[in-house]
């Protein structure tokens, strides 16, 4: 995978600090960060644990820029809300989720799996703009369009619609889903506004 397509790599970042970055995903992902060494990273790198420490002050340290530079590329691939079709809103969105699944389902599964442990420590202004939120808006959008019935409880929508894309982003990953994500993206639509419109 190319260095500056990845979700968490800045263009701008040296080769050593892409490289620790893309080694310490790889194993967070595989064996989990606890069981994870600073060795282990810099072995997988290829660099010595003194490289890893120019970049980075602690494991934590490193593990918690992952989760945020993951957080902040999702956040920024999101389309906006705005007065359009609802349902050509919610397209957009499945797809913003599905092409990070393809791009890089490493970098999905490990904003999924460390949301719990991590989501404290990011600043209070990215908490405002998160994931959830954004799925929030985009569904009192369909009340206001009146193709959500506005006596379903949108919390529970909310985390319908996230946990059906959170365990394809699995699926992807044990290699239990055919194809690429984007490749069914009709199918997830249909079956999207299945849940949100036939509730009428």
């Amino acid at each position: 995978m190319a260095h500056a397509t990845r979700a968490f790599i800045d263009a701008r970042d040296p080769p050593a600090k892409g490289a620790i970055l893309s080694a310490s995903l790889k194993l967070f992902v595989r064996d989990g960060i606890t069981e994870t060494s600073i060795r282990d990273i810099a072995k997988e790198g290829g660099y010595t644990n003194p490289a890893l420490f120019r970049h980075f002050e602690s494991k934590e340290a490193l593990a918690y820029y992952l989760f945020e530079r993951i957080f902040l590329h999702l956040r920024a691939s999101l389309p906006k809300i705005d007065d359009g079709p609802f349902t050509d809103q919610l397209r957009r969105t499945l797809k913003a989720y599905l092409t990070l699944l393809d791009e890089d389902i490493e970098a999905a599964l490990y904003y999924q799996e460390n949301i719990r442990q991590f989501w404290r420590l990011l600043p209070e202004p990215l908490r405002r703009h998160s994931p959830v939120n954004h799925m929030r808006s985009l569904l009192k959008c369909g009340v206001e369009q009146n193709v959500i019935d506005r006596r379903e409880d949108l919390t529970l929508l909310v985390a319908a619609l996230l946990g059906l894309i959170g365990q394809l982003g699995r699926m992807c990953y044990f290699r239990e889903f055919s194809g690429r994500p984007q490749d069914r993206l009709d199918e997830l639509h249909r079956l999207a506004s299945r849940m949100l419109l036939t509730a009428r």
